[in-house]
């Protein structure tokens, strides 16, 4: 690509790129494509239409590899998904609810459910029957994890 900016071929290289290495690249590409990319004679350089066209679709595509490394660098700072939570009523009330609403404001990609209850042994409970019911997709509105969760569950995902 450097080459079609310019006149002259150590003009056109990196600096890293030595101009015998450029020339034999800029063969094999030739030999490649079939036809010529460039015009030479012994002072000058021009692309051909050929060449032109070539250095307009490398471009494309080296635009689309940077809108795609982009996006894949996104992927792995915003975080996604749904939490689940439970805690007892006074630590869910005055601290994780906090806690998770700030979290939220921060990631705006998560949404939260905070479940409360006095028993422990009830929180694992909870849990337990809520994984096996989402797991087999059969959690209507009648059934018990949804009239507990209706009951002790606040969400938390518009809170701030």
């Amino acid at each position: 690509m450097h080459c079609g900016k310019r006149q002259y071929f150590h003009r056109g290289a990196p600096s890293q790129i030595p101009q015998p290495t450029l020339s034999r690249y800029l063969r094999t590409l030739e030999e490649h494509c079939r036809r010529a990319l460039l015009r030479r004679d012994t002072h000058r350089m021009s692309l051909t239409e050929t060449g032109h066209r070539l250095l307009a679709d490398a471009r494309a595509m080296l635009a689309l590899a940077d809108e795609a490394d982009g996006r894949l660098h996104e992927d792995q700072t915003v975080l996604r998904g749904h939490l689940r939570l439970f805690a007892t009523i006074d630590s869910g009330q005055s601290i994780f609810t906090r806690l998770i609403t700030s979290f939220i404001q921060a990631n705006p990609g998560i949404t939260a459910e905070l479940g409360y209850t006095n028993r422990p042994s009830r929180m694992i409970e909870e849990a337990v029957t809520q994984a096996l019911w989402r797991a087999t997709s059969q959690t209507t509105a009648s059934s018990p994890a949804s009239r507990h969760d209706s009951a002790l569950s606040g969400s938390v995902t518009g809170l701030g």
